[in-house]
């Protein structure tokens, strides 16, 4: 049995709003998801758990021009795509005339 540190006293609105929901409202929430209210009550709350709260430690915030410079001194800035989600790229384009372009100047 839970000890008294992990329980909660949950008093219901007379209306349901914004900032909470009656007795009823609870009822037929249980009743619909097939659980009881504890279950419901915690289906909710993890739910809004997951909304809100966020999933990973907060960082540092932004990066500094030191800790910048260093990162792009990493990658090489002379690289070029190899390949794209269309199937060709950039350099295999270039140069190639399309369809329409041969036509145009025909």
């Amino acid at each position: 049995m839970p000890s008294a540190a992990e329980k909660l006293l949950v008093r219901f609105r007379d209306q349901d709003g914004p900032l909470g929901i009656t007795r009823d409202t609870l009822r037929n929430l249980a009743r619909t998801l097939g659980v009881d209210e504890t279950a419901a009550i915690h289906l909710s709350l993890v739910q809004l758990a997951d909304k809100v709260l966020p999933r990973y430690e907060r960082d540092a915030g932004l990066l500094t021009a030191a800790q910048l410079r260093e990162a792009r001194s990493l990658v090489s800035q002379q690289r070029k795509p190899t390949s794209s989600l269309f199937g060709t790229t950039a350099r295999q384009h270039a140069g190639k005339k399309t369809d329409k372009t041969a036509k145009a100047k025909a």
